[in-house]
C-alpha cells in the first residue's frame, strides 16, 4: 500500500514533464545492446517467433551473414564497382515496377535473378580485401537482398501499386551509383524495415544479423517513436514525428546515413510525381495534412540536406525533383516554406471535435 502511494506521488510529480515531452514529440532513443539474451538469440525477436524463424530459414539467414568483429568494421569501408552494381539494382527495380500489383511468385523470380547476377559477377563487383574477400562481400549482399525482399514482399509502393522492393532496389541503385560502400548499400536495402515491417525489435534483429554499423545507419534513416503514454491526435503526432526527423537530419554528420536518406527522398519524390501525373491534385486527399503538408515535408528536408555534406550531383537531382513537384502542385516554394503544419494540424483536430 505504501509503495503504491509513493509510486502515485512520483507519477504526479512527473506529469508536467511528461506532458511537455509529449507536446514536443518526446522520443524514446534506442541504442542496440552489445550483449544479452535478446541481442544474442535470434529466435526471440519480433512478435511471432515462429514466423521469425521461418523468415530466417527461407532467406538462408539462420546463420548470421556477419559473424565477427573484423568483418563488421570492414564492411562499411569496403569499396565496390558502383556503376555495375547500381545498374543491376536499377534494372531489377524497372522489372519489378513493370509487374504492377502482380503475384509474389513472379516477384520472387526477378529477385532470384538479381541474386544470381550478383553472385555470377562477384569478381567484377567486389575486390578482394585483407579482411573481406569478393566471395564474402557477394554473400553478405545477397543475403541482405533476400532478407529485405522477403519482409517487404506483400507491400506495394507508388501509384501503380508495384512491389515495394522496387523502392528499396531503386534506393540501393542510387547509393551504389554514388560510390557507396558495401555497408552503405546493405543499409539502403534495409532502410525501411523498421518503419514498415516491425518496430525497435526489428532494429535489434538487423543489428544482430548485419552488425552495429548497419544497425546505426538503418536507425538514422528511421523515425523514432513518440512514447504513447497519453493519447494524442494523429495529426499532431505526424507533425511531431516529421519535426523530430528534420532535427535529426540537421544534427546528423554521418555521410552514410545522409547518402541513404537523400537517395530515399529522391525516389519517393519521383514516385510522388508519377502519382500526381496519374491522379492529379486529388492524390493529396489521402494525406493527413493534405497537399501543403506533403510539400512542406519534402521542401523542409531539401533545405536541411542543402546544408549537409551531400554529393553535389545528387543534391541537384533532389532539388530538381522537389522544385518540379512544387510546380506541378500549383504552389510556390515561398508559400510552402511559410506553411506551419502544427497550426494546420490543430485546425483539423478542432474540426473533428466540433
Amino acid at each position: 500500500m505504501v509503495l503504491r502511494s509513493i509510486s502515485g506521488i512520483v507519477m504526479v510529480m512527473q506529469l508536467p514533464g511528461l506532458l511537455t515531452a509529449l507536446e514536443s514529440g518526446y522520443i524514446c532513443s534506442w541504442k542496440p545492446k552489445r550483449q544479452g539474451y535478446f541481442y544474442d538469440n535470434p529466435l526471440v525477436f519480433g512478435r511471432n517467433s515462429r514466423q521469425r524463424t521461418q523468415i530466417i530459414q527461407e532467406t538462408d539467414l539462420f546463420q548470421r551473414p556477419i559473424t565477427n568483429a573484423i568483418e563488421q568494421e570492414t564492411i562499411l569501408h569496403t569499396p565496390c564497382n558502383g556503376k555495375l552494381l547500381g545498374n543491376i539494382f536499377l534494372e531489377a527495380a524497372k522489372n519489378l515496377f513493370r509487374l504492377g500489383d502482380s503475384s509474389t511468385d513472379k516477384q520472387r523470380e526477378f529477385i532470384h535473378q538479381t541474386v544470381l547476377d550478383i553472385q555470377q559477377q562477384r569478381h567484377k563487383l567486389f575486390f578482394d580485401q585483407a579482411n573481406l574477400s569478393a566471395e564474402r562481400s557477394a554473400q553478405i549482399l545477397t543475403q541482405a537482398v533476400r532478407y529485405a525482399a522477403k519482409l517487404h514482399e506483400n507491400q506495394n509502393h507508388g501509384p501503380y501499386h508495384s512491389p515495394y522492393n522496387t523502392h528499396i532496389f531503386s534506393v540501393a541503385g542510387i547509393v551504389a551509383n554514388q560510390g557507396g560502400s558495401l555497408g552503405t548499400i546493405v543499409a539502403a536495402l534495409l532502410h525501411d524495415l523498421v518503419e514498415d515491417t516491425g518496430d525497435l525489435k526489428r532494429l535489434s534483429e538487423i543489428t544482430w544479423l548485419f552488425g552495429e554499423d548497419i544497425g546505426r545507419i538503418v536507425s538514422g534513416c528511421s523515425f523514432e517513436y513518440v512514447d504513447p503514454l497519453f493519447r494524442i491526435p494523429r495529426e499532431t503526432y505526424w507533425v511531431s514525428k516529421q519535426r523530430l526527423m528534420l532535427r535529426r537530419l540537421a544534427e546528423n554528420r554521418d555521410e552514410h546515413i545522409l547518402l541513404v536518406k537523400t537517395a530515399d527522398l529522391i525516389h519517393n519524390t519521383e514516385s510522388t510525381l508519377l502519382s500526381l501525373k496519374l491522379h492529379g491534385q486529388s492524390y493529396y486527399q489521402k494525406f493527413r495534412l493534405g497537399k501543403m503538408g506533403e510539400l512542406w515535408k519534402c521542401v523542409s528536408r531539401l533545405d536541411i540536406l542543402k546544408e549537409q555534406n551531400i554529393p553535389s550531383d545528387l543534391l541537384r537531382r533532389l532539388e530538381r525533383c522537389v522544385e518540379t513537384l512544387v510546380k506541378k502542385s500549383n504552389e510556390s516554394l515561398k508559400s510552402v516554406r511559410r506553411f506551419d503544419p502544427l497550426i494546420q494540424a490543430k485546425i483539423l483536430v478542432s474540426r473533428q471535435t466540433t
